[in-house]
């Protein structure tokens, strides 16, 4: 089941590819708004969709979501790995160390 999660996974990305880097860029802008987001989100996921910045011409776009393809971010989102939080624990117990 995780080998077809991830075909599907990546059949989104090369769906999002083809809908193009300004559309792509505007639809993440949209989706961020959406949710109340930073506009930072929608860089950052950007990146981690095409592997690089966005492009100076790919920024200046109004947010809005992408016709036909809307359900590709939010299928994106919600499959995205998340990275782990350092727990709280390990934090309080570093405090009375002599380094």
């Amino acid at each position: 089941m995780a080998s077809s999660a991830m075909r599907r996974r990546d059949e989104v990305l090369e769906e999002l590819s083809a809908a193009g880097t300004q559309a792509v860029y505007a639809g993440l802008l949209a989706y961020a708004l959406a949710r109340h987001y930073r506009r930072g989100w929608a860089y950052y996921a950007f990146k981690e969709i095409f592997g690089a910045e966005p492009r100076p011409q790919d920024r200046p776009v109004k947010p809005q979501a992408l016709p036909n393809f809307n359900f590709l971010i939010e299928e994106w989102a919600a499959g995205r790995k998340r990275k782990a939080r350092p727990r709280k624990e390990a934090a309080r117990h570093d405090r009375g160390r002599a380094f």
